[in-house]
């Protein structure tokens, strides 16, 4: 959680409140696998102030996502719209 924290700071200056895991997923397609750990935050502030690995940032009502929102982030923001369960661990 102390990475997730560091990197809300350091790419959009959030201080991120009380994290929760929402699932842990794994991409073995391609060469390199990896492995992916999603928290979920209910409260947060942010100066909106990025660092060099972002362009550019934006919120959106979970029902009015942008249309070229990948695959994988559509799934995992559907099942976190759904979800009442224990976190999740499956494939990306």
């Amino acid at each position: 959680m102390d990475a997730a924290r560091r990197e809300a700071a350091e790419e959009l200056g959030a201080e991120l409140g009380k994290l929760n895991l929402f699932g842990l997923y794994t991409n073995l397609k391609g060469k390199n696998t990896d492995h992916i750990v999603v928290f979920s935050c209910d409260t947060f502030t942010f100066t909106g102030k990025t660092d060099w690995e972002i362009e550019r940032f934006d919120l959106f009502p979970i029902d009015k996502l942008p249309p070229d929102v990948s695959p994988g982030s559509k799934q995992r923001i559907n099942e976190f719209a759904d979800r009442d369960d224990p976190p999740i661990v499956g494939t990306w």
